[in-house]
């Protein structure tokens, strides 16, 4: 099976390693789990009394932005590397924080969450697991402007789409 996406080609993985697979949808449960209980069910929550639903949200997705540098070891590295993560975790987190505000629950948030991270391992070089599914067996070189663009597109694109669906579902409460 090939596809061709951002002048790349993708190939499915020939031993595709279920117990690997079982292992990572452990892995990023439990870390979409302890995220959205410590920025969504903990920050966003108390911050909301405190300052108000927008800014709550507003400091908890920095907040899970910032701990994105740390938790990717990218901290003190050079600039816009780590403007790109804090940009697109952000951006997700505050995603996620509308999902927990608008349903009243961390699950919501939380499948948003455990989706993206394993969808995004099935053909990333995420660490720990990553291309257990698909793995990039060649990429066409892109301009470093058409290498932006493409990053970009895959890093918020997502996270626009996931504002799109809950705007759909909660269109009669006001989405943040």
């Amino acid at each position: 099976m090939k596809a061709v996406f951002f002048s790349a080609e993708w190939k499915l993985n020939d031993s595709v390693n279920f117990s690997l697979l079982g292992k990572a949808i452990q892995y990023f449960f439990i870390s979409a789990l302890t995220e959205e209980l410590i920025f969504r069910g903990i920050l966003l929550y108390i911050l909301t009394d405190k300052t108000g639903i927008q800014k709550a949200a507003l400091i908890s997705a920095a907040a899970f932005g910032i701990y994105h540098w740390f938790s990717y070891g990218m901290f003190g590295n050079e600039i816009i590397p780590m403007l790109y993560i804090f940009l697109i975790t952000s951006l997700a987190g505050y995603v996620w924080g509308i999902a927990f505000v608008k349903s009243k629950t961390i699950l919501l948030p939380l499948v948003l969450h455990f989706g993206w991270n394993l969808i995004s391992s099935l053909v990333q070089k995420s660490q720990p697991y990553g291309e257990i599914i698909f793995h990039q067996v060649s990429k066409a070189a892109l301009s470093d402007l058409n290498k932006l663009f493409a990053s970009l597109f895959m890093g918020i694109f997502p996270s626009i789409l996931m504002y799109i669906a809950l705007y759909l579902m909660f269109r009669k409460k006001k989405v943040l």
